[in-house]
């Protein structure tokens, strides 16, 4: 019996360093072998990603060059052997995007459907600035079938532009989310316990959620996440020496304490000064969690904060430790608002952001005839 199911090869790391495209590939993956409806092979691929420790940049070069130019000839061979349709190519923009074009240009050789999936949110930014990063994007975008953006912003900008094969699809919440709640269900929530969890860097945001807390009585804020020991000591520096009593640097603890985590605090704070489409916002809306976080990238659209009536969280401007300090004053102040909103944002996340509902996104998109692609 002849098998009609589209062959998509998925290009995007799966293991190593966590970060938002390996998140996506796992709930992906997971969900699809729950489902099996595709045949989907996962090429595994190391990506050029920032050491913990620091940007360098002539690392970033050194170690993807002698990975990249053997996977070529990998990548050539498994199109070929295993009769590939589509190459769905998950791409984090930067040096990456040499590496980018290089693969979707071979797809286009071979006759396979290519995909390009931008899991960043900075393309507006890159526009106004007409950079070499932009000017590469727009090269990449004219030479491959589809191409896949997670923000509203970064859509408008494309097609503004006058490209059409653009299409939004966002990031998916975790369904392991769902079974965490439902084997804790004697987790109580703490109103005045203040979460942040993520990478410790004053580009998150940190110094400003420190400052603002700083001024607040009766609150507890708790910080999950890798730090580095400049870091930790800024953050001593930054809450003066009387933060026992309202300050705890937890550090990494494991995907299901995150959850834990946030079933079990009143508000959610993600002050970021750049963001594309961050999973915590949507993993706080699933634990209906009241949300603060800036308006940059995604996060507006995830929170529906255009909606008065449905709206999902409260937004600041980035680097705004005061629109900060008054947005969880409100939230401490206003039970009934911090109610609304976080009901509001359970809704969403699970009609909109959901695991089957990005899913049939995907599939729709990789069924479709290259013909039949907009173009």
């Amino acid at each position: 019996m002849k098998n009609n199911k589209t062959k998509v090869l998925l290009f995007s790391p799966l293991r190593g360093k966590i970060g938002g495209i390996t998140r996506w590939t796992d709930n992906i993956m997971t969900y699809y072998n729950k489902i099996s409806p595709l045949d989907i092979e996962l090429f595994q691929y190391y990506p050029f990603v920032k050491d913990k420790q620091g940007f360098f940049l002539f690392n970033r070069l050194y170690r993807g060059f002698f990975y990249y130019v053997p996977s070529i000839f990998v990548l050539f061979k498994l199109l070929k052997k295993e009769q590939i349709q589509v190459l769905h190519f998950c791409s984090s923009g930067s040096f990456g995007l040499f590496r980018d074009y290089i693969f979707l240009k071979m797809a286009k050789f071979l006759k396979v459907k290519s995909v390009i999936h931008f899991h960043f949110g900075r393309i507006p930014d890159l526009q106004c600035k007409n950079n070499w990063e932009y000017k590469l994007i727009c090269i990449i975008i004219k030479n491959v079938d589809l191409v896949v953006v997670i923000d509203d912003l970064t859509l408008t900008t494309l097609k503004d532009f006058g490209f059409k094969n653009i299409v939004l699809i966002p990031n998916p919440v975790s369904p392991r989310i769902k079974e965490i709640i439902e084997s804790n269900p004697n987790i109580k929530r703490n109103d005045n316990i203040i979460l942040f969890a993520g990478h410790h860097l004053p580009s998150k945001g940190i110094f400003e959620l420190i400052s603002a807390c700083k001024e607040l009585k009766n609150i507890k804020l708790r910080m999950i996440g890798y730090f580095s020991d400049e870091i930790l000591q800024e953050i001593f520096d930054k809450a003066g020496n009387e933060n026992e009593s309202w300050l705890e640097i937890v550090g990494e603890v494991n995907f299901d304490e995150i959850i834990k985590e946030m079933l079990a605090c009143g508000i959610f704070i993600l002050p970021s000064h750049t963001e594309a489409f961050p999973n915590v916002i949507i993993e706080s809306m699933a634990t209906k969690c009241p949300i603060i976080s800036t308006n940059v990238g995604a996060i507006p659209q995830m929170l529906n904060v255009n909606d008065v009536s449905n709206l999902c969280g409260l937004v600041v401007q980035p680097k705004n430790e005061i629109e900060l300090k008054e947005a969880i004053i409100k939230l401490l102040d206003n039970k009934d608002l911090s109610d609304n909103i976080s009901s509001n944002a359970e809704t969403r996340v699970n009609s909109l952001y959901s695991i089957q509902v990005v899913w049939n996104k995907l599939e729709q998109i990789w069924n479709v005839k290259s013909d039949d692609f907009i173009k």
